[in-house]
């Protein structure tokens, strides 16, 4: 299992979390049984095969809807490309 990041993430705050894969579904499942913080949505650039939502939402999301972006990927190197994609979004990415 991958632990999410709490210390990183604020009690209470609201996310969007970035990544369908079994990191993503870790979380996701945390995130629900504890209540931590909110999930606004759940978004993979393979959304269609994984059930998530377009990407694309993160950047049409008015930014007060949401705390952070929670990057939930295990290569390193494609989270650091989600990290750089979009450069416009609203809110810190975690």
């Amino acid at each position: 299992m991958y632990y999410f990041p709490y210390v990183q993430i604020e009690k209470g705050s609201r996310g969007i979390l970035y990544g369908a894969g079994r990191v993503g579904q870790d979380y996701a499942y945390q995130i629900a049984q504890s209540g931590y913080c909110g999930l606004l949505f759940i978004a993979d650039r393979a959304w269609k095969r994984l059930g998530a939502e377009d990407p694309e939402r993160i950047r049409l999301t008015p930014a007060a809807s949401y705390d952070h972006v929670i990057i939930a990927i295990k290569d390193s190197t494609v989270a650091m490309e989600a990290r750089d994609w979009p450069h416009d979004f609203h809110s810190p990415k975690v």
